[in-house]
C-alpha cells in the first residue's frame, strides 16, 4: 500500500520518455507492454509532472506485470490515492483504476476506488479499440488531475448488505465538482472499522494550480 518501502520502486524526480520507459519494464524486460499503452501511460505520468512539478513520482510494482504511482499524501490528509495500470498479464486491455488508501492498513482491506476499463467506451461510444484507448486515458487523467488540485472527502456508509464508498470533490467555491460511488458486499471482505453507521474522511488538495 501508500506506506511501503519506496526502495521496492523507481522514485522519478524529473522523469523523461526513456526513464519513464525503463521504470515500466524494470521488473522483467520481457514483458513487453502494448506500443499505444505505453505511449498514453507515458503521457499520463507527463500529465501528472506537469501538475506536480516539485514532487518526485514513484513507479513501483504491483504483482508481475502491473504498475502504480503512488500521489504524495498531504498534511492531515485521511487517505492517499495509487494510480494502477494493469500489464499485459492482467487480461491485455489496458485497464486502470484510482484507488484510495488508509495509512497503515492492511492490502486486503477495502476503500474507495473506481476502474477505467477501455471495454466500457466501446460499449458506450460505438469508438474504435484504438480510440476507446485514448478516451480512456484521458477520461482517467481528468479525475486525477482533479484529485492534485481539489480537495477530496470519502464517506463510507454500512448498508444491510453492502458498504458504499463515496468520493466527492470540492470546487474552490466549495460545489461539488465529481463525485463516484462504489458499493463492496459486506460478507467475506474487509472494511475499515467504522462507529454507527457512516464515517466521513477528508483530505485537502494536494497542490495548488499553477
Amino acid at each position: 500500500m501508500s506506506d511501503r518501502d519506496p526502495r521496492n520502486g523507481i522514485v522519478l524526480s524529473a522523469p523523461g520518455r526513456d526513464a519513464l520507459r525503463h521504470a515500466l519494464v524494470m521488473y522483467d524486460p520481457n514483458v513487453h507492454w502494448d506500443p499505444a499503452q505505453s505511449r498514453l501511460l507515458e503521457r499520463s505520468v507527463e500529465r501528472l509532472r506537469a501538475a506536480l512539478p516539485d514532487r518526485p513520482i514513484e513507479i513501483a510494482k504491483r504483482g508481475h506485470e502491473d504498475r502504480t504511482v503512488r500521489l504524495p499524501r498531504p498534511e492531515r490528509a485521511d487517505y492517499s490515492f495509487e494510480l494502477w495500470f494493469y500489464g499485459p498479464g492482467s487480461g491485455g486491455s489496458g485497464g486502470r483504476a484510482i484507488v484510495a488508501v488508509l495509512p497503515g492498513s492492511p492490502e486486503e482491506e477495502i476503500f474507495w476506488s473506481v476502474q477505467f476499463e477501455p471495454e466500457s467506451f466501446v460499449r458506450a461510444r460505438s469508438v474504435k479499440w484504438v480510440e476507446a484507448l485514448d478516451a480512456r486515458a484521458d477520461g482517467f487523467d481528468d479525475v486525477v488531475i482533479r484529485l492534485v488540485h481539489m480537495p477530496t472527502r470519502i464517506i463510507q456508509r454500512r448498508g444491510l448488505l453492502t458498504w458504499e464508498f463515496v468520493l466527492e470533490l470540492r470546487a474552490p467555491d466549495g460545489s461539488l465538482a465529481w463525485q463516484n460511488t462504489c458499493y463492496r458486499w459486506r460478507f467475506g471482505v474487509r472494511a475499515p472499522p467504522i462507529r454507527g453507521r457512516e464515517c466521513v474522511y477528508t483530505a485537502p488538495a494536494i497542490a495548488a494550480v499553477r
